[in-house]
């Protein structure tokens, strides 16, 4: 499968849940998930997905379960995360992440479970996430 066959996932609107972790997309393929709502729950896992697809997961209100493993976001992309306020289950494994990734986390409302990388780009300083403001 490729960019051109996932964005074909975009017309159906009915959709629930969707597994392609092991579907070596990129950012491209995810700009079709606008028109997802009822979209509920993603595996991705490739290493060519970052902020850019991860911004147009937003547009899926339903969302509550991301499994993002392997993938190439970083700090600063998990802004998008904010935006997902259903969202109550966060896979992150084989991601590098740092303190600032904590703090995006960290505002999620309705977070109940979230998979630690295995590997952070320096070693957290988890106070940051419980002194973030919110």
């Amino acid at each position: 499968m490729t960019d051109r066959g996932v964005a074909s996932i975009g017309r159906l609107h009915r959709l629930r849940w969707l597994d392609i972790a092991d579907v070596p997309i990129t950012d491209a393929a995810l700009k079709s998930f606008d028109g997802l709502s009822a979209l509920e729950e993603v595996s991705i896992s490739s290493e060519k997905v970052t902020g850019e697809g991860l911004s147009n997961l937003t547009k899926c209100p339903a969302l509550n379960r991301l499994d993002m493993s392997g993938c190439g976001v970083t700090d600063e992309a998990l802004r998008y995360t904010a935006k997902m306020v259903s969202l109550q289950t966060l896979s992150l494994s084989g991601v590098r992440i740092g303190d600032k990734a904590l703090r995006y986390i960290g505002d999620l409302p309705a977070l109940m479970g979230w998979t630690c990388p295995e590997h952070w780009s320096h070693p957290p300083d988890w106070r940051s996430c419980a002194d973030s403001p919110g």
